[in-house]
């Protein structure tokens, strides 16, 4: 059977907007429903679209809403890039180089301390510090994987500007374009700073990256 209708999103990948489908088509032609969907799938004819592209008046509005997603495209490429620069305003500053031991000792500390912290916060009172492989529930190499996860979070917030930088961020670029992608370059790039400085932890800051 020839195929006499576009359905609605067909119709968008000829280049159509919401805006000159209710001008120059209005109403669709047929409305069918969808099996367990509540949305109906709008339907045009073939030949009503083609002829509207046709005139004169869609052409120009046509060539028109190409302008108008040129100028905003760049306008968003302008405002992402702006945003990128507040990278190189923020800190990426390491502190003083520890051992592993000190590493593990200060990493168990500080996740002992938000777990408790987390626990009274939502009013659950049966949290246990974790301060040797003995107080864990796990083997010896989920330990080892544990310790290093912690132990790149808590340099990640102890011992850089990590969280300094993202409240930064959020104060000079809370709601605007990019902000996003500021912080995930931001986060990705304390986390090569990490790995350059502890490589045995490098894999696992690999692994916290987005």
């Amino acid at each position: 059977m020839k195929k006499d209708s576009f359905t609605k999103t067909e119709v968008k990948k000829r280049g159509w907007t919401d805006t000159l489908i209710r001008d120059f088509l209005g109403e669709p032609d047929e409305e069918k429903e969808q099996r367990y969907y509540s949305t109906k799938i709008k339907l045009f004819k073939i030949d009503r679209v083609k002829k509207a592209e046709s005139t004169k008046e869609f052409k120009e509005a046509y060539e028109k809403s190409l302008k108008r997603k040129k100028s905003a495209k760049k306008a968003i490429a302008t405002k992402r890039e702006k945003a990128i620069k507040k990278l190189d305003e923020l800190s990426y500053r390491i502190g003083k180089i520890l051992s592993k031991e000190q590493i593990e000792r200060n990493a168990l500390d500080h996740y002992n301390q938000q777990k408790l912290l987390r626990s009274y916060e939502r009013e659950e009172y049966d949290f246990f510090e974790i301060k040797t492989f003995k107080d864990f529930n796990g083997s010896e190499e989920e330990y080892e994987n544990f310790l290093k996860r912690i132990c790149v979070n808590y340099l990640r917030h102890m011992e850089t500007k990590y969280d300094n930088n993202l409240s930064r961020i959020d104060a000079d670029l809370g709601g605007k374009v990019g902000i996003r992608e500021v912080k995930i370059k931001q986060r990705n790039k304390i986390l090569d700073i990490i790995a350059e400085n502890y490589p045995y932890l490098a894999e696992e800051a690999q692994k916290q990256k987005w």
